[in-house]
């Protein structure tokens, strides 16, 4: 049925409805109140308020950190394996990598960070081998990707 031909008393609860979960939302967090809400609006083909969309932004937020962190070690992992890759001792892998990541801040630290990332990673593929899945293949973010001068500058250096 056409929502535009619902019943106007039907629209004035679920307007109440509506209210009753922006409610639970905003004075205890509930997220059970953000998923009646768009089950409303969407049964009545409304668009979503602005206090829902926000509310949905903001816990796809927190859901997102952990992500986020298993990211920044798949970085450095990928690193540490590069410099394997290049026949390097794993301590000196661990300082490549160190060198190769300086630049961005996201994904910078020490060799004991990128010895820890990488560690993290081996035992959550082996745990949970799509945790890291990357949709286009074991290539970095580029959002974590130095210059191609830093990057050919540390390659010089621990080729030596």
């Amino acid at each position: 049925m056409d929502p535009s031909k619902k019943d106007p008393a039907a629209l004035e609860g679920r307007d109440r409805e509506l209210a009753a979960c922006q409610r639970a939302f905003e004075s205890a967090g509930t997220i059970r109140a953000l998923q009646d809400a768009v089950m409303i609006c969407a049964e009545q083909c409304r668009p979503l308020p602005s206090w829902l969309t926000i509310g949905l932004l903001k816990t796809l937020d927190t859901i997102a950190a952990p992500v986020q962190r298993d990211q920044v070690d798949y970085v450095r992992y990928l690193a540490v394996c590069e410099g394997k890759s290049l026949g390097l001792s794993w301590n000196r892998a661990y300082e490549y990598a160190q060198a190769y990541l300086m630049p961005i801040d996201a994904a910078k630290g020490g060799w004991e960070t990128m010895r820890a990332a990488y560690k993290r990673v081996r035992r959550g593929k082996l745990e949970t081998p799509d945790r890291y899945f990357l949709a286009r293949g074991d290539s970095m973010d580029l959002t974590y990707q130095p210059s191609p001068e830093h990057a050919e500058a540390v390659l010089r250096e621990y080729l030596k």
